[in-house]
């Protein structure tokens, strides 16, 4: 960016540290800044009507929000939630400058449409899974993710699975016991050990719906 640019940024952004769990962005909202994660992670996800959530991207430090940009440059409101996971510290960059530096500015432009090729892909992604892999084969593939290098044991809670995977807590819970009762894992409190790690990989890589 040129120094004047930068002196605007440094002039005009305001610096956030959240809490574990604090919202910054909500749906139906308006979006005064656009955030640039320094530390921590910021989860983005959309919520039902039932109050059922589903995990659309993480940002990570060095990362900013591709749906804020969105909502920033078509001036409409913020279609999701963001919140932090553990304490997360954010730069947030006003949106007059963000939209102004995009007409301004090449080095910007190319930023921004960078975060757009990322999180599409990974939007596709995410639409590919929920569309056409059983809620089962979610779920087991999400826990092997997660129990890699992690001893076999998955510190979770069948609501924050439920999140991850896009399905209701029920529905974990009654797949966590088939699972169980097949002696792929064990549920204990807030944590679940994983016993036969390769047959819950396998059943991950299950055909698809079509």
């Amino acid at each position: 960016m040129p120094k004047s640019a930068r002196a605007e940024l440094f002039a005009r952004a305001v610096r956030k540290t959240l809490a574990h769990k604090q919202i910054l962005l909500t749906g139906g909202g308006d979006c005064e800044y656009l955030p640039f994660v320094v530390q921590g992670t910021l989860r983005v996800y959309k919520v039902s009507e039932s109050g059922k959530e589903l995990t659309l991207y993480r940002i990570d430090p060095g990362e900013s929000c591709i749906l804020s940009a969105t909502c920033i440059l078509n001036a409409s409101a913020f279609p999701a939630v963001v919140e932090a996971e553990g304490k997360a510290e954010v730069i947030l960059i006003p949106s007059r400058l963000v939209a102004r530096w995009v007409e301004e500015y090449q080095v910007w432009r190319k930023f921004v449409f960078s975060i757009y090729e990322r999180r599409l892909e990974m939007l596709l992604a995410i639409v590919e899974e929920v569309a056409f892999r059983h809620v089962d084969a979610r779920v087991s593939g999400w826990l092997s993710g997660a129990a890699a290098g992690q001893s076999g044991a998955v510190r979770a809670t069948h609501q924050k699975i439920a999140s991850e995977v896009g399905t209701s807590r029920e529905v974990v819970s009654r797949i966590l016991r088939d699972f169980e009762s097949e002696g792929l894992l064990v549920t204990e409190r807030g944590r679940i050990r994983i016993l036969d790690p390769q047959a819950l990989s396998a059943r991950a890589e299950q055909s698809s719906r079509l």
